[in-house]
């Protein structure tokens, strides 16, 4: 395979996919059915693939890809303190500026001073209250300081920050699927976009440079990208405009997906030779593609549809919640994700019906639901409501045998 087929008519050339990629639309415009034909397609090359999951629905590719590794950075995937830096600790806990600066002396104190294990949240705290009381320090680092990083620490307590570092070398096994979910972690935007720094950062110092190859070693698909790059501190963003740069010489394809193209910095969306952008006046799953003929030359072969993918329209055994509970280490074969929906009851059924207490309580229940009372949220169990719904269904079923 050659290219990256996105119909029988239009593909991207896999020797330029490390030119980077970006893949825009709204909400509903068919973005991540574009997500999952791409990795399905490279995978079927023998390309691995790292993929966002922001919602949750990405566990689906396991219906058509052999192997699929799920990391959660709230299990698996971690980053030791000392390997992620001071900037990226900072980022992580959402600090200011004058509170980043706190943990950048820490660090070098940490440094100059003599190594002292840092690893974890708790060796950062021991280190700050060291410098805090070290008069060398000045007093640069304020109890109001330190108690502030101590609570931002506190909301991190269980994910990835703190944790044994993940070795990147797991991402590179041939045709692998690595799905990072997101959908947790999304909901502190700093933290996300930490990890996701981290990754790159790891990618980009531990591999070698391999120059242009007939397909990617990695595509690293970033979901939700505008969070990576919100409120960036302007040195880390410098940082990582070198590191798009330049990681595509080490065989690194980037692929950013967001709503809209200026939630990209101007300098990191022109390194993108590819860009699929879906609109609703398209249609759904009909972006406006630009991309690279084989010779290099641009080339836009307008507006097309994505093939969707195979995991979306192939006949499959198991539901989806069966594949993503699999993929989440879970193995009961009986469990569901999503608890099954209790069924609002029939008042003409329960009149057919025999007089035993089940259907007693199912006939009260359908009174208070016609009453406008959502039954769905009562514990039925509590001895007080019991006895009084049986008191209205014993009234009811006496003026039906009237």
């Amino acid at each position: 395979m050659t290219d990256l087929k996105l119909n029988n008519r239009v593909g991207i050339p896999l020797h330029l996919l490390n030119r980077h990629a970006l893949i825009l639309g709204e909400t509903g415009t068919g973005k991540s059915s574009t997500i999952l034909t791409m990795t399905e397609r490279l995978a079927d090359a023998g390309v691995p693939v790292f993929l966002v999951d922001a919602k949750g629905d990405m566990g689906i590719i396991r219906r058509t890809a052999i192997d699929v590794s799920l990391l959660d950075p709230y299990r698996n995937l971690g980053a030791n303190v000392g390997a992620m830096g001071a900037s990226l600790i900072s980022r992580a806990l959402g600090l200011s500026p004058a509170q980043s600066g706190a943990v950048e002396l820490a660090f070098s104190f940490d440094r100059f001073s003599g190594p002292v294990p840092l690893a974890t949240l708790d060796d950062l705290h021991k280190l700050i209250h060291k410098v805090r009381l070290d008069e060398s320090a000045g007093g640069f680092i304020t109890a109001a300081t330190h108690g502030v990083i101590m609570r931002q620490s506190l909301q991190l307590r269980d994910s990835f920050v703190g944790k044994a570092t993940f070795d990147v070398a797991e991402l590179l096994e041939p045709s692998r699927v690595s799905i990072l979910k997101g959908d947790r972690i999304m909901m502190q935007p700093c933290a996300y976009s930490a990890l996701i720094l981290f990754l790159l950062e790891q990618l980009y110092s531990r591999l070698p440079e391999v120059g242009d190859q007939p397909k990617p070693r990695l595509v690293f698909i970033i979901d939700e990208a505008h969070l990576v790059f919100r409120d960036l501190a302007p040195a880390m963003l410098q940082r990582l405009e070198q590191i798009v740069r330049l990681i595509r010489s080490k065989g690194v394809a980037l692929v950013f997906a967001s709503q809209a193209a200026t939630d990209i910095p101007g300098t990191i969306r022109d390194q993108c030779a590819h860009k699929l952008a879906h609109a609703n006046r398209y249609g759904v799953g009909r972006p406006l593609v630009e991309t690279l003929a084989p010779d290099g030359r641009w080339r836009s072969p307008g507006i097309i549809r994505v093939d969707r993918p195979r995991c979306q329209t192939e006949p499959h055994s198991e539901p989806v919640d069966i594949a993503l509970r699999a993929l989440d280490g879970v193995s009961e074969p009986g469990a569901l994700l999503v608890p099954p929906i209790r069924e609002r009851p029939s008042c003409a059924n329960v009149a057919a019906s025999g007089g035993t207490i089940e259907n007693v309580l199912s006939v009260a229940m359908a009174i208070l639901t016609l009453w406008g009372i959502n039954t769905l949220t009562i514990d039925v169990s509590f001895p007080t409501f019991a006895l009084a719904i049986f008191g209205i269904a014993m009234l009811f079923l006496r003026s039906l045998r009237k």
